[in-house]
């Protein structure tokens, strides 16, 4: 006689088999992407109030846990589905918090003189600089010497 525990059947196996073939596979690739959107947008808002430094920092410490959470499953077979649900559940919790932390340090502020990008010249043309695209996948000349101050191309 093996030791083999018997599988029992649910209360209602027409409702099972709505649940697991109707409902499942509706219902875990959406979650599966919202729950992906929401690490993205929180993982990402932490990136960007951490700056260069703090985004490294913080790649780290998500990459070891990744890694260290893995390890803990794997060395871990008869881990309960519920105590895993628990940890991952507490994985999303943080980060979530911690993209709800830092999401007034990572929105722009109307900060003066701070902007970047493209910012129209003022005044007239100084001077004008003429380039043709020759058919050779050339220009006409290497060097456009012009004078300082604002040029019409």
């Amino acid at each position: 006689m093996s030791d083999a525990p018997a599988l029992e059947a649910g209360s209602d196996p027409r409702r099972e088999a709505m649940a697991t073939r109707l409902v499942l596979p509706f219902a875990l690739p959406v979650l599966s992407a919202l729950a992906i959107a929401l690490w993205v947008l929180n993982i990402s808002r932490a990136f960007i109030a951490g700056g260069k430094t703090g985004a490294l920092v913080i790649v780290i410490i998500v990459t070891i846990g990744i890694m260290a959470g893995a390890a803990f499953a794997s060395a871990a077979p008869r881990l309960q589905s519920s105590t895993l649900l628990l940890v991952v559940a507490a994985a999303l919790v943080l980060i979530v918090s911690a993209g709800f932390v830092s999401l007034g340090p990572s929105q722009e502020h109307g900060e003066a003189g701070g902007g970047g990008g493209y910012v129209p010249p003022k005044g007239p043309a100084v001077a004008t600089v003429e380039i043709d695209a020759l058919p050779q996948l050339k220009f006409q000349a290497k060097d456009f010497p012009t004078q300082a101050g604002v040029n019409e191309i």
